[in-house]
């Protein structure tokens, strides 16, 4: 059937005294929408962190506003017995009970290049962790501009695991 043969046009349900555009959310410098399909690479740009301490780091390429999803932390799915095996635990992450993710030989994963300053203040992503999907979502948790390097909390367990390890 081709587009428009056979169907009925349905008109979108307007508001009265609203305009739909005032439905949509705005970049807060420029009123533009945001509008890019999830999971597009040219969001986000891996380059040099500007961490001393770290290799690459994840920068977004397009602006982000709060509550945004940013990309998704997957790879591996791991038990709890499997995931205490690995040698390498650098890109594993624990989503829940005897659920974990490791994206140690998943290079195509952008979010396994955000990093953790350590300093509260400077993060600005989040791990919504959803075992049951087998992933993370990285979710903005204020407005990130082009350019910014993102960087989400590792948590306790890992920094003491670090620690122990001479890291």
């Amino acid at each position: 059937m081709s587009r428009g043969r056979g169907r009925a046009r349905i008109a979108p349900r307007r508001r009265r005294g609203v305009d739909r555009r005032q439905l949509v959310p705005r970049l807060p410098s420029t009123g533009q929408s945001p509008t890019r399909r999830l999971g597009d690479a040219s969001a986000q740009i891996v380059k040099r962190s500007a961490l001393a301490s770290a290799g690459l780091g994840l920068f977004a390429a397009v602006p982000f506003l709060e509550g945004q999803r940013v990309c998704d932390y997957v790879g591996n799915f791991l038990s709890t017995s499997r995931a205490i095996r690995l040698a390498d635990k650098t890109y594993l992450m624990r989503l829940g009970p005897q659920a974990y993710v490791d994206a140690r030989a998943s290079l195509d994963v952008l979010a396994r290049y955000i990093n953790d300053p350590r300093d509260s203040r400077a993060h600005n992503v989040v791990f919504d962790k959803r075992p049951h999907e087998r992933r993370a979502i990285v979710r903005a948790t204020r407005y990130i501009a082009p350019g910014e390097e993102l960087y989400a909390s590792y948590g306790g367990r890992y920094w003491a695991a670090a620690t122990a390890a001479g890291c």
